[in-house]
């Protein structure tokens, strides 16, 4: 409980910091390049090293956690500037207040309303796939545990992909037809993934879902920092955090209920008709000229 309360303050705190060290034009390099070295440590980096540090001894995974709590905290120490004035000048002292001064203004602001309640969405029905993934995986598609490994090296190959070339997509397609265009790939890539007893299909569409999914986090996070004032943005980024993870619990149990009542490929086809219905009613508030006209009031006020 107190390692989860932690990281989410620390990632909260990193999202508010970085545009007070990057210039905006620099955020989608930055957040990409946030976003890549995270896929790359949770997927490829952690886990064997994880293992290798196991076979030693059961307490040394968790000795060298925490030490490497340590170090990144020594790094973080190094960061020079002061940023505390500007965060505290709009403060009230008051907790619950300054909470809900972040939900008023995340709630009447549309783009970014839209955009949370689309994590919100979109995390519930991918929830309900990630929960019964392994089902799917050993009894539709007839792999054993190290296919299921490979398969999911393939989301964290795709996620590494798309953090990456995110900064290059949005260049050429604008961050709302980014942002709507993976809304769209993922239901595809769900109606694929349900229908196919393929795995080399089921490896490739969960390649291209990690890369949707590594794209879809740096536009997301790089639009909100874009957006909201300084002095709102890591309360704005809480409330915006807690509106898309918060469904996810919601997710996994209904996940789990489609499959037991309408067989494990349901709830792919389901998530594919809430993501594309997701995109159309969204798509309004998400066109390019709506974000760049309030990323250039943003910018001059």
């Amino acid at each position: 409980f107190l390692l989860g309360s932690a990281e989410t303050m620390f990632d909260t705190a990193s999202e508010a910091l970085v545009p007070n060290l990057v210039s905006s034009d620099d955020l989608d390099s930055a957040n990409g390049r946030l976003q890549a070295s995270e896929w790359a440590a949770n997927t490829f980096v952690g886990p064997p090293f994880g293992a290798v540090l196991f076979a030693a001894a059961a307490s040394v995974p968790f000795l060298f956690d925490a030490g490497s709590f340590v170090l990144a905290a020594v790094l973080v120490s190094t960061i020079g500037g002061a940023y505390r004035g500007r965060e505290v000048a709009s403060r009230t002292g008051n907790l619950a207040n300054e909470i809900g001064d972040g939900l008023r203004w995340l709630w009447r602001h549309t783009v970014l309303r839209t955009l949370s309640l689309m994590a919100g969405v979109t995390n519930l029905v991918g929830t309900g796939i990630v929960a019964i993934f392994v089902l799917f995986v050993q009894d539709v598609l007839d792999l054993g545990d190290i296919g299921f490994g490979l398969i999911l090296a393939t989301i964290g190959v795709g996620g590494l992909i798309g953090a990456l070339t995110a900064p290059l997509i949005v260049k050429r397609l604008g961050p709302g037809t980014t942002l709507l265009a993976s809304q769209v790939g993922l239901g595809i890539g769900a109606v694929v993934m349900g229908a196919t007893s393929n795995a080399a299909v089921a490896a490739v569409v969960a390649g291209f879902y990690g890369l949707l999914i590594g794209l879809w986090n740096v536009v997301a996070v790089t639009l909100r920092q874009r957006l909201t004032p300084d002095d709102l943005r890591g309360r704005v980024a809480s409330v915006a955090r807690l509106l898309a993870w918060g469904t996810q619990p919601l997710g996994a149990l209904l996940g789990g209920v489609i499959a037991a009542g309408f067989g494990l490929r349901a709830p792919f086809f389901v998530a594919a008709v809430v993501w594309g219905l997701l995109a159309a009613v969204a798509a309004p508030a998400m066109n390019n000229r709506r974000i760049e006209a309030l990323q250039a009031t943003s910018d001059t006020g």
